[in-house]
Order: C-alpha cells, then structure tokens, then sequence
C-alpha cells in the first residue's frame, strides 16, 4: 500500500467540522424546541374539544328553549309548559349523551307572574378533558300569552 494515500490533507480554513458539543447543544435545542410545539398542539386539541362541547351545550340549551317558544304559542300554554317537565321546581332535567360526554338541561323560570316571561336554559356537562363541570346559559323572553 502506498504511504501517500493514507495520508490526509489538512483541512482548509473554515472547513472544520462541527464538535460534539455543538452537536449536542443543537440537538438539545431542537429536541425543545419539538417538545414545545408538541405542548401547543396539545393544548389546541384540548380547545377545540371544549369549544365542541360548548357549542353542543349551546344547542341543547336553545333546543329546550325553542320546545317553550312552540308550548307558549298554544292557547293553553301552562298545561304545554308542564307536560315539557323541564321546568320549576321539581324539574326533570333532559339528558343527552353525546360521544360520551352526558349533557343535562334544566330549565328556569325567573317569575311566573311576571310579563314577559324569562326563561333560561342551563345546560351542564363535564369535560373530557377536566374533571371541571362546565356550564352553558341561554336566556330568552317570551311575550305571556294573551288567554282567550
């Protein structure tokens, strides 16, 4: 074997090379940078499934809200009210199961004898992703029924 080609050429200037310390600090500095955006994507996921959730709650609540509208429009709209069940005191509240999460809607009324009548919708749930019980309220006011 020849002697010559064993040999290296010097390396020109500037044409080192990295070092194993740059090596690892690089790779440290991109492994947090990865982790980072890995946290935010997290976190992203976990907003969204709250804002489905949120606007699930927000859709039962108007659905029971519409089932007032429609009772209140008849003549006898406190036989209507009460057959919905939803409402007063001793309410049973609608469930819903959606994907897993069960959704519960209690209607409320501010007063009875009042004019307009108030009514809200309180749908509650607990999140997938907590173990905090969320809420969703949607009030309307309907225009008391004139009895003939």
């Amino acid at each position: 074997m020849d002697a010559t080609r064993d040999r290296r050429r010097p390396p020109a200037p500037g044409d080192e090379g990295f070092t194993l310390v740059e090596v690892l600090v690089s790779v440290f500095l991109l492994t947090g940078v990865l982790l980072g955006l890995a946290l935010v994507q997290t976190k992203a996921l976990g907003t969204v499934v709250l804002a489905e959730e949120r606007q699930q709650a927000t859709s039962y609540s108007n659905q029971a809200l519409e089932k007032v509208r429609a009772a209140t429009a008849g003549s006898g709209w406190q036989a209507a009210l009460g057959a919905i069940g939803t409402w007063g005191a001793t309410a049973v509240p609608l469930r819903h199961t959606d994907s897993g999460t069960v959704f519960t809607t209690k209607l409320e009324l501010a007063s009875p004898n009042a004019d307009p009548l108030t009514f809200t919708a309180v749908t509650t749930w607990t999140s997938r992703n907590s173990s905090v019980p969320q809420e969703v309220r949607v009030r309307t006011q309907i225009a008391r029924p004139s009895s003939s």
